[in-house]
Order: C-alpha cells, then structure tokens, then sequence
C-alpha cells in the first residue's frame, strides 16, 4: 500500500495513507473533525500523480 490520497481544501492540505479514497476521506474527517465536501483531491501512487479531481 503505497497509496496516499491528498485533500486541499480551505488552503489547508490534508495527507492520508489509505486503501482507497472514500477511507482516507473517512479517516481525515474523523481525525481533524473536518467536513471534506468540496475539497480538491490528488491520488499519488509510488511517488506519481495517479489521479485527481474535486469531492461532490
């Protein structure tokens, strides 16, 4: 799992090694106590941009 899903939002950048999106969303908001709706995402994989977009 060398996966990391970044969120930007607020200008603040959010960092989450997870399995999947929805689980490092999940984990972030948790431990931040953050609301990510509309947060910008970027999926890095073994150190390169894998995908990106923006959160519903």
């Amino acid at each position: 799992m060398n996966t990391f899903y970044t969120f930007i939002k607020d200008g603040q950048r959010y960092t989450m090694k997870a399995n999947n999106r929805t689980e490092a969303q999940k984990h972030l908001e948790f431990l931040y106590r953050i609301d990510l709706a509309g947060a910008d995402w970027e999926e890095s994989f073994k150190n390169r941009l894998v995908a990106k977009g923006t959160l519903k």
